[in-house]
């Protein structure tokens, strides 16, 4: 009887072990993270950090960020009220843009992240505060012409803002960002 016992607990041991392995596993943590839910966080703080740079302003989306000089800006229209800047380094790969687009929702999923991003490829999906009032989605996309990218996209005031930059100017994105204010 004593060993049937042990036997028993043993049994169950391996049964709950291996379900908390399942449930925790970095797959299953995987999955649930590319269901990433962004809410637009309302109002954005007062302040923002200073980088220096040139400060950009835009009247039709009211909102205002500095970028490094030495960066050439284009932008575009691209109708249907959606917009692209691009801010790059003449004949060099230094840079980012900005896509804004309206977004019903105040949410977002992993599922129309991988629908929006046009080679379908991404990794490392996740949610994150880029600072205290900037609740973002990032990941890391591959496309043709620019290689690997550091994709950083949010919801504000119905637009969704997708910002994306060469990967080795994730550093400099981040900056760009802590500058950014609305203005609305």
């Amino acid at each position: 009887m004593k060993y049937s016992a042990y036997i028993i607990v043993g049994v169950v041991g391996v049964a709950l072990g291996a379900a908390g392995m399942r449930y925790f596993s970095p797959e299953e943590q995987l999955s649930t993270t590319n269901v990433v839910r962004l809410k637009d966080p309302g109002t954005f703080g007062t302040t923002a950090a200073s980088v220096g740079g040139v400060l950009y302003t835009n009247n039709q989306y009211h909102f205002t960020l500095r970028y490094p000089e030495g960066l050439v800006l284009k932008e575009f229209d691209e109708g249907a009220d959606s917009w692209t800047a691009v801010f790059q380094a003449p004949g060099e790969k230094v840079g980012f843009q900005i896509y804004i687009t309206p977004h019903a929702s105040d949410t977002i999923s992993g599922e129309v992240i991988r629908r929006d991003v046009p080679s379908g490829k991404i990794e490392d999906l996740q949610e994150e505060y880029l600072r205290p009032d900037l609740l973002v989605a990032t990941f890391w996309s591959e496309a043709p012409l620019t290689g690997r990218n550091r994709e950083i996209w949010f919801i504000h005031g119905g637009y969704l803002y997708e910002f994306t930059a060469y990967a080795p100017a994730e550093g400099m994105l981040r900056e760009v960002l802590q500058t950014l204010m609305f203005t609305d």
